[in-house]
């Protein structure tokens, strides 16, 4: 199996990648959900934290579908 960082990915390892960060975004955000309701002060860590992680995100899915665009070849 490649790893999930290589140079030019095929679309099927990059879909991959792009299911297992968003399902691991799903989890952060729950987990720190329960966080921030079980210890108010971790509030503004834990929305710090997961505001990262979603821009971050947002940013690698954002530029893969950009790529993908630039490559359609019936533009």
């Amino acid at each position: 199996m490649k790893g999930f960082f290589v140079l030019s990915p095929d679309e099927e390892s990059m879909m991959k990648f792009v299911n297992w960060v968003i399902l691991i975004t799903i989890i952060v955000s729950a987990l720190g959900l329960a966080l921030g309701v079980a210890v108010p002060e971790t509030r503004n860590y834990v929305a710090s934290i997961g505001m990262t992680f979603a821009v971050v995100a947002g940013f690698m899915i954002y530029s893969y579908q950009a790529k993908d665009d630039n490559n359609d070849p019936e533009s």
